[in-house]
């Protein structure tokens, strides 16, 4: 599997979190440059920071370089790229980071245009699929996390909620990361709109 990385302490949390768990083998991380800055995209951490970690995880490193104004050419580039690794992937007969692509997929897409949430929708729902296939459930919640703000953003409260909770009932008990906690927020949030609804 691989762990989208923020170079931050809740990445570096997760990362630990699912090294010490026997059903995760994390393979690689895949993270967001902004060029301009040569930093990660969501923290800013600099470059001699991430190659450092980067060396001392011994993991191999994705990344996609974008500039700090992104336009829509750039998000057609990330687009290509996932779409590129997603069909190394299948011509390899190596499903591994097919979860992983999708929900990148579907970020990419939700991130650029209300006209792009169904394709993230569905990139999300893929997501899923692939990741209850592998029983890669970390990577399930993430994707439907992703899914129900997606939803959530849309005024879809019932199916937000539908899909995070089957996501987190299928999480072995005991887990703890922020990840789960993201999701549990999330649910929080739905839960009220859901009473507020009814």
């Amino acid at each position: 599997m691989a762990l989208a990385w923020s170079g931050g302490k809740n990445s570096s949390l997760a990362l630990a979190a699912l090294q010490n768990d026997p059903a995760f083998q994390p393979l690689a991380l895949v993270t967001t440059i902004t060029g301009d800055y040569d930093r990660i995209s969501m923290h800013g951490v600099r470059r001699s920071v991430l190659d450092a970690q980067v060396e001392e995880l011994a993991l191999p490193l994705f990344e996609a370089i974008i500039p700090a104004d992104a336009s829509n050419a750039i998000y057609e580039e990330a687009l290509t790229l996932v779409a590129n690794a997603l069909d190394l992937q299948k011509r390899g007969g190596k499903f591994l980071f097919v979860p992983a692509l999708m929900r990148v997929k579907g970020l990419i897409l939700a991130s650029r245009s209300r006209e792009d949430y169904p394709e993230a929708e569905a990139s999300f729902l893929s997501a899923i699929d692939w990741a209850k296939r592998q029983s890669a459930t970390l990577f399930e919640l993430k994707a439907a996390t992703d899914l129900a703000e997606l939803l959530l953003e849309q005024r879809r409260v019932p199916e937000a909620y539908k899909h995070l909770r089957a996501a987190l009932d299928r999480m072995p008990t005991g887990i703890v990361s922020p990840d789960h906690e993201r999701a549990l927020q999330v649910l929080n949030r739905l839960q009220s709109g859901t009473k507020a609804a009814g």
